[in-house]
């Protein structure tokens, strides 16, 4: 068997487990099983404490319903499947992640 790419330590940081012989094997069956422990990179991945960049935001239903009936209207359904979506982008994060159904009459499928 060749020498694996993943090299764990263990580190006494306040946010890691406690270096300890047993956690050590545990860290080399990770190594040879060529897997890797979130915790171990966990950085910014999950802090302590949240720190979104969304910001509070009220999008006007007048609006959204007049470009969602708008694109309903102009925007055939095609490539990607049979439906549309239209996403809300927060303005702290830019391009939207939370889609909205789609809008207009019912299909006839």
């Amino acid at each position: 068997m060749t020498d694996s790419p993943v090299r764990l330590t263990a580190e006494d940081r306040p946010d890691q487990p406690p270096v300890t012989p047993e956690l050590e094997d545990l860290y080399r069956g990770f190594e040879k099983a060529l897997l890797v422990p979130l915790w171990t990179r966990i950085g910014d991945l999950m802090p302590q404490h949240p720190r979104s960049k969304a910001q509070p935001h009220r999008w006007e239903w007048k609006a959204l319903l007049d470009v969602a009936s708008r694109s309903g209207d102009l925007v055939p359904v095609g490539r990607g499947g049979e439906r549309r979506a239209i996403a809300l982008a927060n303005p702290g994060l830019g391009a939207g992640r939370t889609p909205l159904r789609p809008c207009g009459p019912p299909s006839s499928t």
